[in-house]
């Protein structure tokens, strides 16, 4: 399966190196057990030789003309080398995922 195949659907991705990248998709708590790798869920916008272009529905941007914070779709690049792995579900329907950018970590019970 080609990873064009998944373009405007979700996907849960792993990225490494976390100070590096863009600070609007870090989750606010990381995994202790591995600070440098964490999950998110989301779209899938486009596909280069550079790597993943994610979508962010609300991405904070300062506005010089109205000296506020606005919010707006933006589309983010994860470069391939800072891909751990992708995770895709064919069989599920897109809406099948969480909300992009929401991030969720599971405690399992014995």
């Amino acid at each position: 399966m080609a990873l064009e195949e998944f373009i405007g659907r979700r996907v849960v991705l792993r990225i490494q190196n976390t100070n590096i990248q863009d600070p609007q998709i870090i989750p606010n708590i990381q995994d202790p057990t591995s600070p440098e790798i964490f999950s998110i869920v989301a779209t899938i916008a486009s596909i280069d030789e550079l790597g993943v272009w994610i979508e962010h529905p609300d991405y904070r941007i300062y506005n010089e003309n109205t000296d506020k914070t606005e919010t707006h779709r933006a589309h983010i690049l994860v470069k391939y080398e800072y891909i751990g792995s992708i995770a895709a579900f064919p069989d599920l329907p897109n809406t099948g995922l969480l909300e992009e950018h929401r991030i969720g970590f599971r405690i399992e019970k014995e």
